[in-house]
């Protein structure tokens, strides 16, 4: 997460140097590039440190903080575009505020966020332990005692659920499924 918020950061600080349409289109193309991972990486994070039970309202709240800063990012812009400056023009302080504050976010990323719950700085011994465990048993808990050959023979082990071609056909004939993913490419469709 920490190189995507730097990426990002420094491909929307170099928008402050647009001086022709090959250089826009290139940059908004890098842009995308690096904003493309960033959600699904924070998906992925998050589903190391919270069990499946509550990984579905974490996620959520995720989601939901993009319509937040949609709602804030238009009165931020307005104001940061009537700066009045003799060396910037209002957009390039929009860009350089909002690709420096994803730079410095990217620091902070990599100085607080653990790389696994079990190295969490901010809990106690106790907690970490607590945690660790709680995670282990997640992922016991999403595994199967026996595994099938291709013929339905028993084969002794444990079985890491892997995607099958029936969990893919159960996404596109599940409504409801299409209809949450049909909404969150909208969301963030029209949140740029």
């Amino acid at each position: 997460m920490g190189f995507l918020l730097l990426s990002w950061g420094s491909i929307c600080m170099a928008h402050t140097a647009i001086r022709n349409s090959a250089t826009l289109i290139a940059l908004r193309l890098l842009l995308g590039v690096a904003e493309a991972g960033f959600t699904p990486v924070a998906f992925y994070y998050l589903s190391l440190v919270y069990p499946k039970f509550s990984l579905g309202l974490r996620i959520g709240i995720f989601s939901g903080m993009y319509s937040i800063a949609g709602a804030f990012a238009g009165l931020l812009a307005y104001g940061l575009m009537s700066i009045d400056s003799p060396v910037l023009h209002g957009w390039q302080i929009v860009f350089l505020l909002e690709g420096g504050l994803s730079v410095l976010m990217a620091f902070v990323t990599w100085a607080c966020l653990p790389s696994d719950i079990g190295r969490a700085w901010f809990l106690n011994p106790v907690e970490r332990q607590h945690a660790t465990r709680r995670m282990a048993r997640d992922l016991a808990d999403a595994q199967e005692a026996v595994e099938y050959d291709d013929n339905g023979n028993v084969i002794h082990g444990i079985k890491h659920n892997k995607i099958s071609m029936r969990d893919v056909v159960d996404v596109f004939t599940d409504w409801k499924k299409l209809l949450t993913i049909i909404c969150n490419m909208l969301a963030v469709l029209v949140g740029h």
